[in-house]
């Protein structure tokens, strides 16, 4: 099942459930998502990906802005949830600290290479952080 699919199957689910805040996030992300891609054709599971990292962003910024009780708040913190789980399953395993120690210490790098090493060898593994 491609994640497209799977993203419209849990929007129908949240339907039932009448989970609100699931329900509109994966409309507006599969909206997103189709909105450059021309029929019969599906969205990319990178695209869609790179989507959920941007709502993730977006998420978080709205939480660097609110208080805690504030309801946007809260909304937030429910949405990083969901969309931590879709990238936690579907995207690419992310590198630990360890992992990361472990290459910068076993292929000697330097301060200026490491970053070109990981962007090349390790791509959407390593953001940087």
């Amino acid at each position: 099942m491609e994640l497209i699919d799977k993203l419209v199957e849990d929007k129908m689910r949240a339907m039932v459930d009448k989970d609100g805040i699931k329900k509109n996030l994966l409309s507006c992300l599969i909206g997103d998502a189709q909105k450059n891609v021309i029929k019969p054709a599906k969205p990319s599971k990178e695209t869609i990906l790179g989507l959920i990292k941007k709502f993730i962003e977006n998420a978080q910024f709205v939480m660097s802005k609110t208080e805690a009780l504030n309801p946007a708040y809260t909304q937030a913190v429910a949405e990083i949830d969901i969309l931590e789980d879709y990238r936690t399953q579907y995207g690419p395993k992310q590198l630990t600290e360890k992992d990361i120690e472990c290459i910068i210490l076993c292929k000697s790098l330097d301060f200026k290479g490491t970053m070109k090493y990981f962007k090349e060898n390790y791509p959407s593994q390593y953001e940087g952080k």
